[in-house]
């Protein structure tokens, strides 16, 4: 309540609250309750995946490698921490005929992206610019 009465003040001495915000900006703080990792990722025959990095605050540098067939791998040493990090994946591209992602993090080092087709079999080529975001909450 106390909010609007002083904007309602600030208001009538003819500030718009864009200017308001442009003035009390300096002295607000932000602190993000997260770390962010978000990137485009293209994998092909039996190679490592290949990320282009939208945004990285992590502060560390993600290894992409692929483990098997259908299974890659980002590690970091101790970059998550477990049960405070959440990982998203997908949508997979059109074309990729009923294939599907599932995701994994179970360790501070490594986050698996494991991509399987109609069967439920494992599968490679299907990733292709497929967004993938790693938060790890404070």
């Amino acid at each position: 309540m106390a909010n609007t009465k002083f904007f309602h003040v600030w208001s009538h001495i003819g500030k718009t609250l864009k200017e308001f915000a442009a003035l009390i900006s300096p002295y607000i703080t932000v602190t993000p309750s997260y770390k962010v990792y978000s990137a485009l990722l293209t994998q092909t025959d039996d190679n490592a995946p290949v990320a282009t990095v939208l945004e990285d605050t992590l502060g560390e540098t993600l290894d992409w490698y692929r483990l098997e067939t259908g299974v890659y791998v980002a590690e970091s040493y101790g970059t998550w921490t477990l049960n405070k990090t959440a990982m998203k994946v997908g949508p997979l591209p059109d074309g990729s005929d009923g294939a599907y992602v599932q995701t994994k993090i179970d360790s501070e080092d490594q986050a698996y992206v494991i991509v399987k087709d109609v069967t439920g079999a494992n599968t490679d080529d299907a990733l292709s610019l497929t967004f993938v975001e790693i938060r790890v909450y404070n």
